[in-house]
């Protein structure tokens, strides 16, 4: 088992905190507003997503439910505006993986998944972490500025599609060194 960042944590703007059973739905919901992503995945989302994270976890090859977290982020009214599903360690023992974030388009374009982003980082580090990777679709635009804004620059993997269509799909995966 690895360190893991708090069960709740806040930025200027936001408080973030595991998950609640009570708050799956909500989630969901939030998770769905991502369906535009469909057409950089070319797959649909999963119906259940948030219920299997809460349940059973998104986990790597031999990855532990206990390294795994699930967060909302909430505004100041306590609403569910963001989720954030993180490994620790994985690939290696002190690398965190961001596997999701997403804000409601409502409040996208505002600051804060990048708020929220850099108080990650420094709680990483502190847990000792020296490296964080996401994986983003390379038709993603707006992911591939964001995640280079925050300083995920290093390419750490490309998979997927090798040739380019309309139907083609790959991924890239990005590191920053903490």
């Amino acid at each position: 088992m690895h360190n893991t960042i708090p069960a709740s944590w806040k930025t200027a703007k936001l408080f973030i905190h595991d998950l609640n059973q009570d708050d799956i739905e909500i989630a969901q919901d939030l998770y769905e507003k991502s369906a535009f992503m469909e057409e950089w995945t070319g797959q649909e989302l999963h119906p259940n997503y948030v219920s299997h994270c809460f349940f059973e976890g998104d986990l790597p090859p031999n990855g532990q439910m206990d390294n795994f977290k699930i967060q909302v982020a909430c505004d100041a009214r306590n609403r569910i505006i963001g989720l954030l599903v993180l490994y620790h360690g994985y690939p290696h023992g002190e690398c965190a993986y961001i596997t999701f974030l997403f804000f409601d388009p409502e409040v996208q374009r505002q600051g804060l998944g990048r708020e929220l982003a850099q108080e990650l980082f420094h709680r990483l580090k502190l847990l000792r972490y020296n490296e964080v990777r996401a994986n983003v679709q390379l038709k993603n635009w707006s992911g591939l500025r964001f995640w280079a804004n925050v300083g995920l620059t290093t390419i750490t993997g490309i998979y997927g599609d090798s040739d380019y269509s309309k139907d083609a799909y790959a991924d890239i995966e990005l590191s920053k060194q903490l």
